[in-house]
């Protein structure tokens, strides 16, 4: 009897066990959601937001659009969340551990657009894309502008703190801040459209010497 026992238990548990191999995993939601915006991400960067059709994003994210469907409503909530990663990057980046403020200011400028640890190709192409959606999409429009202003108010805090630890006026930290956030949407837009016309290393060097120049004239600013 015991030997009957014994063997049914070992018997059950290795049921069990086969069971378990044969049912599937439970899902990873977050896992899948990024590999859809991973999707969204490379069908953009090569097609644009126009042909980013779900089977598209699908393909790329190696899913099937029943699944992108169970994750995201729509398209334009995948573009959304494609969004809310690449701020998330830019925040990241932005927070330097340089203590001297000037060199606070080049080591954002590095981390944005510079060759040590810059944005990616696929980024910058994304991102561009997400520029022109901004015009047709209110809630793109929302997200990109908050990122925006954030990121030019974060180099204006940093300019006001060169330019009062250099003595001078800091009245156009805003103007400088401007400028360069400026400077760093066009460059992203050649390299994406004209990537032979922006050499290496030309974009974070050219917005350096806008930063400069700002921080020199500051000198004789009232």
């Amino acid at each position: 009897m015991r030997t009957l026992r014994a063997y049914n238990i070992y018997w059950l548990t290795n049921l069990i066990r086969e069971q378990k191999k044969l049912m599937p995993r439970p899902p990873n939601k977050e896992q899948r959601r990024s590999q859809i915006i991973d999707g969204l991400a490379r069908v953009m960067a090569d097609h644009g937001y126009a042909k980013a059709t779900i089977q598209a994003i699908a393909k790329a994210a190696g899913l099937t659009p029943g699944l992108v469907h169970y994750h995201f409503q729509n398209k334009q909530g995948i573009l959304i969340a494609l969004i809310e990663r690449l701020a998330s990057v830019v925040r990241d980046r932005l927070d330097t551990d340089a203590a001297d403020p000037i060199d606070k200011i080049d080591a954002a400028i590095d981390a944005l657009v510079g060759t040590k640890g810059g944005i990616e190709s696929e980024a910058v192409a994304c991102w561009v894309v997400i520029g022109a959606e901004a015009v047709r999409q209110p809630a793109v429009q929302s997200l990109y502008e908050a990122l925006i202003r954030e990121v030019i108010e974060q180099f204006a805090s940093g300019f006001r703190s060169a330019m009062q630890a250099q003595g001078h006026s800091d009245s156009t930290a805003p103007a400088a801040a401007l400028a360069v956030v400026t400077a760093m949407e066009g460059f992203f837009r050649l390299a994406a459209g004209s990537p032979s016309c922006v050499p290496s290393g030309s974009a974070a060097y050219s917005i350096k010497q806008i930063a400069r120049g700002f921080l020199e004239s500051a000198e004789g600013a009232p």
